[in-house]
């Protein structure tokens, strides 16, 4: 599929960020992958994510950041999650990337954020952490950018909603099929 990427640099974006599950991958890990499950998540990654992820990184020059409420801090928040049982944050999305074919160079270069405000007490309740906004901010922190440059894919109508108030272009994606080359703007 042919992407008009030189539309969408003209709209200023400069930076895009999928959220993992249910739009980088088909399925839920619930913030929190029993082990034993993940080669049966691993193998539900959208192949047009794996296709589109090198294309706009090394061809075309955009940032590329995974937005997640996967999270380490819940390790600490809830007894029944484990690190011997259970994978989250960077080090699930980072089985994601590998699963995916991506290099080391192309790896190194996606920003991760990964994080659930039910798992950080009272700072994850501030209204700055909700939803997607501390994903927002930090992307903007990491990459120098302003929301106005991010292009989202969420499978979420309420983190959609939200980021577009932040002033992020955001795109719906369908949880049932994942990132598809059709829900790209601007083709």
């Amino acid at each position: 599929m042919e992407l008009d990427l030189e539309l969408l640099r003209s709209k200023g974006i400069t930076t895009i960020a999928f959220d993992m599950d249910l739009t980088a991958v088909r399925q839920h890990s619930w913030g929190r992958l029993h082990r034993n499950e993940l080669g049966a998540y691993l193998e539900k990654t959208s192949e047009d994510f794996k296709a589109i992820v090198p294309q706009l990184l090394d061809t075309h020059g955009f940032n590329i950041a995974i937005c997640t409420r996967s999270d380490t801090a819940q390790y600490n928040a809830n007894k029944d999650i484990h690190p011997d049982t259970h994978i989250v944050g960077d080090e699930l999305v980072n089985e994601v990337l590998k699963h995916a074919g991506f290099a080391e160079e192309i790896r190194k270069k996606i920003f991760v954020i990964g994080y659930n405000h039910k798992a950080h007490g009272d700072e994850g309740l501030k209204e700055k952490n909700l939803l997607k906004r501390r994903h927002i901010r930090k992307v903007c922190q990491h990459f120098e950018v302003t929301p106005r440059e991010i292009l989202l894919f969420d499978d979420e109508q309420e983190n959609v909603d939200d980021c577009e108030r932040l002033g992020v272009f955001c795109v719906k994606i369908d949880p049932e099929q994942g990132f598809l080359f059709s829900d790209f703007p601007f083709r």
